[in-house]
């Protein structure tokens, strides 16, 4: 048996940053996904500054399952805007127009996403 045991639990904060540049107070990281547990899907973690997130909306060919885990962000799903706070969850169906930013100047926001691997960068290139 190998001396290093698979690590099987954690903090999300402690998981390393995901490579790419995102947009304004965004950083990211993998939770589960292809190269750790999840082969279907990748589950990110999107962590917002204050103030940070998407300044315009876009789509993709695939959907996110979305889930608010701490903080507050306001939301745009085609043409609906909305809050969402910690325990808040949202569905993002493919193709639809949205984009999401933390609504504090102080606080920050954290949200969970998951999506298929080609929706992601580091796993098969999208974003």
């Amino acid at each position: 048996m190998s001396d290093k045991k698979k690590v099987l639990h954690g903090s999300i904060y402690d998981l390393p940053d995901a490579p790419g540049v995102f947009f304004k107070g965004a950083t990211k990281k993998v939770v589960y996904g292809p190269t750790r547990f999840l082969p279907d899907y990748v589950v990110r973690c999107w962590i917002l500054e204050p103030s940070g997130g998407e300044s315009k909306t876009h789509h993709h060919e695939w959907p996110h399952w979305v889930i608010c885990i701490e903080g507050e962000c306001t939301n745009v799903i085609d043409d609906d805007t909305f809050d969402m706070t910690a325990g808040c969850w949202e569905y993002i169906p493919g193709n639809a127009e949205h984009r999401f930013w933390n609504k504090s100047d102080t606080e920050r926001c954290v949200v969970l996403c998951m999506v298929p691997p080609e929706g992601d960068i580091p796993i098969k290139g999208g974003c």
